[in-house]
């Protein structure tokens, strides 16, 4: 989308609405200046960053505004804009956001583009979902969610949340204009003494489109073929031979289980993911695969400025891959790769999960998910230097192992993380540091900000200032 249509429809927008009761206009303007010692950024100081910051930027601009109107006391309409530049080759200027969303006490409804919220206070490795980070940008789509859990059984002890969405993923990918869908379904217990439980499917379809491989060809796209895919069932006679007997399209998704227990000043939050990209992981071949967390808010109901306020261990697993245990014919899952869909898990060549995983392209001019076998320990904290100034530490030690490729039904290839074919070559391990300090905080926020990536092999050191105006 350019941004003189996007600015058209903001006004068309804005037009519709004057006659409502506003709550007020809000905006934020950002600039980031990163240098490094070598060609590519430190790795925290681009990852997770919703595709806002180019791994070789040296600049990086985003202004978003957005306008909030009460509808009546129980819900509001808000719209909302913003742009976005970085000084890469292209010193390209593209559309950060643009959206329309409804929300009331406890859903919330939002066409456009928006950005997911961060969450964990942004010491996650992956925001907390290792299927959906805030590691690429948000394609356009269509959003529904609940805010909270809906309690209505055993005296509103037992309730559900969950979330449905549909995006457009673009045609910068080698199967062009393909769609995603998305949905959650959690069931959620909350007890007398603080105890909070979540156990939830998270699932997710990459479908449709038009491949320019001529065996596979364009990809069955109507109402029947949605609702194939949002049950995981086989496609019809004008799918793909191998997606007829298969579920339609390429599906990832995860089971997840959040316990959280609130004390009094203080709330700790243990969390697992199972992922799965077939029957295979939904079964638990991949048994040791996926993401345990444990997270400690220290001063949930204190008004102090500790020097520890917050703090999260994050452990990745992905060496399984329903490797030699599994009664299916291919031997490794190879995650976030498929065979049709051959741009994988990815938004404009961006990796829209783990961002541990990274890319490789073989001289293609489209990406592949070359080292997807890691075992990753990630921590990250925050609180108050000197009790004046806030700052967050992240800390991540990677163990890459590349990935493994089936060749047949039984034959296989591993390719190492240090593959010299590849774009990317990667030491065995390494550690990845991350330093954001804010030196003022008044009209104008001023933060240092110090990252690093250490092995064995080399070293790379950055440093960046980030300048923010809320207003």
């Amino acid at each position: 989308m350019t941004i003189e249509r996007g600015g058209i429809i903001i006004y068309f927008i804005f037009s519709s609405f004057v006659g409502f009761s506003q709550l007020g206009f809000s905006g934020e303007a950002t600039a980031r200046g990163l240098v490094s010692s070598e060609e590519m950024l430190p790795f925290w100081f681009y990852s997770n960053q919703r595709g806002r910051v180019n791994n070789s930027a040296n600049v990086a601009l985003w202004l978003t505004a957005r306008e909030n109107w009460l509808i009546n006391r129980d819900f509001n309409i808000e719209i909302g804009g913003g742009v976005l530049y970085q000084d890469t080759a292209e010193n390209q200027v593209d559309l950060d956001e643009l959206y329309v969303q409804y929300k009331n006490y406890w859903l919330r409804v939002i066409g456009g583009i928006k950005h997911y919220d961060e969450l964990y206070e942004g010491l996650s490795g992956t925001n907390g979902n290792m299927l959906w980070s805030l590691n690429a940008r948000l394609m356009p789509g269509f959003q529904i969610n609940t805010l909270r859990p809906i309690y209505f059984l055993f005296n509103n002890r037992l309730g559900f949340s969950g979330t449905w969405s549909e995006f457009l993923i673009g045609k910068e990918r080698f199967v062009k204009n393909t769609r995603l869908h998305k949905k959650s379904l959690y069931l959620n217990y909350r007890s007398k003494n603080g105890l909070k439980i979540a156990l939830g499917l998270e699932h997710f379809v990459q479908w449709a489109g038009d491949s320019p491989d001529t065996i596979i060809g364009r990809q069955p796209g109507g109402l029947k073929d949605y609702l194939k895919i949002i049950t995981g069932q086989g496609g019809s006679e004008n799918a793909f031979e191998g997606e007829q007997s298969n579920a339609l399209g390429n599906h990832l998704g995860s089971y997840e289980l959040r316990i959280t227990q609130k004390f009094k000043n203080a709330e700790l939050e243990f969390m697992y993911s199972h992922p799965f990209e077939d029957g295979s992981g939904m079964l638990y071949y991949n048994f040791e695969d996926g993401r345990y967390g444990l997270y400690a808010n220290l001063n949930e109901n204190e008004e102090k400025q500790p020097w520890v306020d917050k703090l999260l261990y994050e452990f990745y697993y992905t060496k399984n891959q329903s490797h030699n245990r599994t009664p299916f014919k291919h031997v490794w899952d190879n995650y976030f790769n498929n065979g049709i869909y051959r741009s994988g898990w990815t938004y404009e060549n961006i990796i829209i999960g783990l961002p541990f995983f990274t890319l490789n392209n073989y001289g293609s001019d489209y990406p592949i998910i070359g080292n997807n076998r890691v075992i990753i320990h990630h921590f990250g904290a925050n609180g108050f230097l000197m009790n004046r100034f806030n700052y967050k530490l992240l800390v991540s030690y990677r163990n890459n192992n590349g990935h493994a490729r089936s060749k047949g039904d039984f034959d296989w290839v591993k390719i190492p993380e240090d593959d010299p074919s590849g774009k990317y070559k990667l030491s065995h391990e390494i550690t990845s540091t991350y330093l954001d300090v804010n030196l003022l905080n008044s009209f104008l926020n001023i933060n240092l900000q110090l990252g690093a990536d250490l092995s064995s092999e080399d070293s790379n050191l950055g440093v960046g200032l980030k300048f923010n105006k809320t207003f």
